[in-house]
């Protein structure tokens, strides 16, 4: 049994992204993407042209990485007048074998707060996945982030990986 062990451990690939997660840049998404339902909301991504003349921008930090708690994200006013917004506001969607599903929201948080014209709000990743549902643990996948504001729903893209 031993030997049947060693023999077939050399077959498994251990490393690399698993098949579950895209590798497709993220140039090559539409926003949003196919198979995601915005419910009626006007949603823009920081990685297409339509965000180039938009006043609101949200970006991650780093596109990728396999700790969700080194990703942030950040809400940038661009425009000459501030924004209250509630900073609670979020919606996730996480793509993984080219399906697209939306995170289970079981909370709803509220608040508010000011934006004034060039300030930047930030977030942890994984701080907001719990606004959303403190019971998910950020799995390997393509993640859409989106926040509802008064101005429409910024949104950026962000990959969680294996290793």
């Amino acid at each position: 049994m031993a030997g049947l062990i060693a023999g077939t451990a050399g077959c498994l690939d251990l490393g690399g992204q698993s098949d579950s997660v895209s590798d497709e840049p993220f140039s090559s998404y539409t926003c949003p993407p196919e198979g995601i339902d915005a419910e009626g909301r006007e949603l823009w991504c920081s990685h297409t042209a339509d965000a180039d003349d938009r006043e609101l921008v949200l970006e991650p930090s780093v596109e990728q990485s396999p700790n969700p708690s080194e990703v942030r994200l950040h809400l940038t006013n661009e425009s000459e007048t501030s924004m209250r917004f509630n900073p609670a506001s979020w919606s996730i969607w996480l793509e993984q074998s080219g399906e697209w599903r939306a995170l289970e929201q079981t909370w709803v948080g509220d608040g508010f707060a000011d934006l004034g014209p060039g300030q930047t709000h930030e977030w942890g990743f994984e701080e907001v996945i719990e606004l959303i549902n403190d019971r998910f643990d950020p799995e390997p996948a393509t993640y859409l982030a989106a926040i509802a504001t008064p101005r429409g729903s910024p949104a950026a893209l962000l990959r969680i990986t294996d290793d």
